[in-house]
């Protein structure tokens, strides 16, 4: 019911490191959808883009695009603040340090954050999970 019930562990294959991480609640992933879409809105409006009238066909491409990687429409940063809990650097986990993560690890957290469905984990297990990840 909590998106803070369900805490995944991530270990980094660098130096023996771990995150633990955990899925969005509701107000994260909005925030992390909108701040997507206002960076993307921002850049366009810098941009001198002809009117171009999209097929159906390209829309269902641009859908699937989307579908097929979620990050796509999610902020990194909102996603990586909200879905951090905390991890075994000497740091506090904090925006500057989130911000300081090299893109590699940010990318993959990232993903998993956005991967994880915590309904679907809830009750399967009450210690987080020790997946080993690429870092």
């Amino acid at each position: 019911m909590f998106a803070d019930e369900y805490i995944e562990r991530v270990e980094l294959e660098d130096n023996d490191n771990w995150v633990d991480i955990r899925p969005l609640g509701w107000d994260e992933r909005d925030r992390a959808q909108k701040t997507a879409v206002l960076r993307s809105l921002q850049e366009a409006a810098n941009v001198d883009m002809p009117e171009q009238e999209y097929t159906p066909e390209q829309i269902e491409e641009l859908r699937e695009a989307v579908n097929a990687d979620p990050l796509s429409y999610m902020d990194i940063l909102e996603t990586l603040k909200g879905g951090i809990v905390a991890w075994s650097a000497e740091r506090p986990v904090t925006e500057e340090n989130i911000k300081l993560l090299d893109p590699e690890t940010a990318d993959l957290l990232a993903r998993r954050i956005v991967g994880i469905r915590a309904k679907d984990n809830l009750g399967n297990s009450s210690a987080p999970s020790t997946a080993t990840s690429p870092a």
